[in-house]
């Protein structure tokens, strides 16, 4: 079992949720801020198993901009 902890924009975080979870991945969203401009951010945290990492981090990409 592995953790996954992804932190992306708060605008993306809806989106990706609903991605993980129509792949049937159950994620915790938890709202966070920092960086810079101390812009908000959600934190999703997921356990997965060892042969699904690269799926969840291939959905994280698809449903969120750099």
């Amino acid at each position: 079992m592995k953790l996954v902890v992804a932190i992306v924009h708060n605008e993306d975080a809806g989106a990706l949720v609903d991605a993980l979870l129509d792949k049937e991945f159950r994620a915790t969203r938890l709202h966070s801020s920092g960086g810079f401009l101390k812009q908000s951010n959600a934190t999703i945290l997921l356990g997965v198993e060892e042969a699904e990492v690269e799926e969840v981090v291939s959905i994280v990409r698809d449903n969120c901009t750099s």
